[in-house]
């Protein structure tokens, strides 16, 4: 939940990214994962206790406790199986994926032909992309 309000969801762009990275190698068995939502408002006390100020994300991997966005990447590429494989980057997919978000809002706050248009296009280009790799 975002830590601007403690309502909105997924405010954290970092925690999504990595969410969807971790739940797929969950599917796959081989990470187990658990994820703990907070509300920052009112945050449980043994959470205070052991974490203070710290804002999310927070990554726990066997009693360790990861607190910045840097030190979990590294941890995770160091050490979950599967991990290093999450940081290389694909520059054709992060060009196909970097607006699909706004475009997909825009559709839904507007409902224009053209703005929906311009989405099933994109999409399109996406399935194209999906279809030449097999996947």
């Amino acid at each position: 939940a975002s830590t601007i309000d403690g309502r909105r969801k997924g405010a954290c762009l970092f925690c999504q990214e990595y969410f969807m990275d971790l739940y797929l190698l969950a599917e796959l068995k081989t990470i187990s994962l658990k994820v703990t939502t907070v509300d920052m408002q009112k945050p449980p006390p043994d959470f205070r206790t052991n974490f203070e100020a710290t804002h999310p994300p927070i990554l726990i991997d066997n009693g360790l406790a990861i607190l910045e966005n840097e030190k979990i990447e590294r941890h995770i590429m160091k050490s979950v199986p599967g991990g290093h494989n999450l940081f290389v980057q694909d520059k054709e997919v992060a060009s196909l994926i970097e607006n699909l978000y706004s475009k997909l809002k825009l559709v839904l706050v507007r409902k224009d032909e053209q703005k929906s248009a311009s989405l099933r296009a994109h999409l399109s280009r996406i399935d194209g992309l999906l279809e030449r790799r097999g996947t």
